[in-house]
């Protein structure tokens, strides 16, 4: 069950919402069933990280709305095996992360490769630790 639970945590990108806004901002509260926050605070979380223009700002809000329906949408469908879920999640995420980064400069980009990354070795100590 624990290896099961790394996993969605790692697909779906839940953890500390710090450096995570990219993943786990949308879906930090899932755990105790509660909403996610509006997708104007994570695009907020965002351009404190990304140094995002207004009108990036603005693109990126219905991506983030959009990835936060489907992955609610995701959550509540009962009818899918469990592993089928984590791919439809991470498919989500990767279409929601080159519609942002379509968004970005080149800066941005690098920055927002970087806290992917940061994440993704976060998440494995969480794994190794938790092991």
């Amino acid at each position: 069950m624990k290896k099961y639970l790394l996993l969605t945590v790692w697909v779906l990108g839940l953890g500390s919402m710090q450096p995570t806004f990219l993943m786990a901002a949308p879906f930090a509260y899932q755990a105790a069933d509660q909403t996610p926050p509006p997708p104007e605070k994570v695009v907020e979380m965002m351009s404190s990280k990304l140094s995002l223009s207004d009108d990036q700002k603005t693109q990126i809000t219905p991506i983030i709305a959009d990835r936060q329906q489907k992955m609610m949408a995701l959550k509540g469908d009962t009818s899918m095996r469990k592993m089928k879920k984590a791919r439809e999640a991470k498919s989500i995420m990767d279409d929601s992360d080159k519609k942002i980064e379509a968004v970005l400069n080149d800066d941005q980009k690098k920055k927002y490769a970087e806290i992917k990354e940061e994440m993704k070795e976060k998440m494995k100590e969480q794994r190794e630790n938790a092991q």
